[in-house]
């Protein structure tokens, strides 16, 4: 549940926004948040990892912080759970015939949360942390300009619902909730009980966000 302060750090949030809001390139962002020292979590990361992928996008995915691997390339999703989430995609893609679409991949923090630089596990991000990195979001979004989003885990679905509330709603876009794909690999990957219903559902997510004309 999002706690008491949330009105406060929305607040500071959005101040931050508005004095970054001439921010029109993925490079200026990255640029500006790979220096960001908002919150503890800079003390402990390699790389802040803003995101990946191509902008403006059809697709937009958001997962909850980067781990261990992120952290030490700068990019997202590129260890087990990253593997297990495209290989999800492309199975998806394949089932609906579509050849091609363009994602960009980040996550509710830039940084890794966790409290210790050789801490193997993390810990989810805070309520303040998520906030003080919402204006990245914000700005993710407004230049990619995406036709659907993916939320992946249940603190991506609160949050995220809440941080882009009236850009959705704006806009209209396709929203998919899925799990974690951590989660999915501690239920045994590609072999988990609900592993072939969440390529169910990405299939006709792809399908609502692309044209019919761009399908087949």
């Amino acid at each position: 549940m999002i706690d008491t302060q949330t009105t406060t750090y929305k607040e500071l949030a959005w101040n931050d926004w508005r004095k970054q809001a001439m921010l029109t390139t993925f490079w200026q962002i990255k640029s500006v948040w790979d220096e960001c020292k908002q919150c503890p979590l800079h003390q402990t990361v390699s790389h802040h990892v803003v995101g990946d992928g191509v902008l403006p996008c059809e697709v937009m995915i958001v997962g909850e912080s980067p781990g261990m691997q992120e952290d030490a390339v700068g990019k997202p999703f590129v260890g087990k759970s990253g593997h297990l989430l495209l290989q999800m995609i492309e199975q998806a893609l394949a089932e609906v015939r579509i050849h091609k679409i363009t994602f960009f991949m980040t996550n509710l923090v830039a940084c890794r949360s966790c409290d210790f630089p050789d801490e193997r596990g993390g810990r989810p991000p805070d309520t303040k942390e998520i906030y003080t990195c919402s204006p990245r979001l914000h700005q993710l979004f407004d230049i990619g300009k995406p036709k659907g989003i993916i939320f992946l885990g249940r603190l991506v679905q609160s949050y995220g619902r809440e941080i882009l509330h009236e850009k959705i709603k704006a806009t209209k876009l396709e929203i998919l909730d899925l799990p974690a794909p951590a989660a999915i690999l501690r239920r045994g990957g590609v072999h988990a009980y609900d592993f072939q219903d969440q390529i169910a559902k990405l299939a006709l997510f792809f399908e609502l966000v692309k044209s019919p004309r761009e399908l087949g």
